[in-house]
């Protein structure tokens, strides 16, 4: 987040747990042009239309229930031309041998979908171009990219409700 600050002049966080937000301040001073939210008392409805010109979903959309209502919001919540950054677990093979190896906390049995399930929602409705794939050639992780219209007049919604 700090990095995030020297590009905006407000960063907005939600997440489901607070701890390592928490943790991490007893480490660094964060300006205050930073403002961290749980996500049951601010959830990302709240926001109004066109609020962000760039949204950063880090290892997240794996977990949400309903990913296309989850979009949605992302969606709705952007301005037009924003940008939707977002990255994820593959779930391939060397993915799962490696949470094999990481012990039985870490099974992945948490994750609903992969990285791939998610950018086939993301390119229903926009651009996407992968920004990076972690570790070439046995892909553990990817980070894309989506480009939000530029004009949204309900196309999102339309295209969605068709893909259900």
């Amino acid at each position: 987040m700090p990095l995030l600050v020297e590009l905006a002049n407000r960063v907005i966080g939600l997440d489901i747990n607070l701890a390592p937000y928490r943790a991490m301040c007893d480490y660094i001073s964060f300006p205050d042009s930073i403002e961290v939210y749980k996500t049951t008392r601010r959830p990302i409805s709240d926001f109004s239309d066109n609020t962000f010109e760039a949204i950063i979903s880090l290892d997240v959309l794996e977990h949400v229930d309903d990913l296309t209502e989850t979009m949605r919001q992302l969606y709705r919540v952007s301005k037009p031309g924003g940008i939707i950054v977002v990255s994820g677990p593959t779930e391939s093979i060397f993915y799962k041998i490696g949470r094999k190896i990481a012990g039985e906390v870490y099974t992945g049995d948490y994750h609903l979908r992969n990285v791939y399930d998610i950018r086939k929602v993301m390119e229903s409705t926009m651009e996407v171009e992968t920004l990076a794939t972690l570790y070439y050639p046995f892909p553990l992780f990817k980070l894309f990219v989506g480009h939000a219209a530029i004009s949204q007049n309900g196309y999102f919604y339309r295209v969605l409700e068709r893909a259900n």
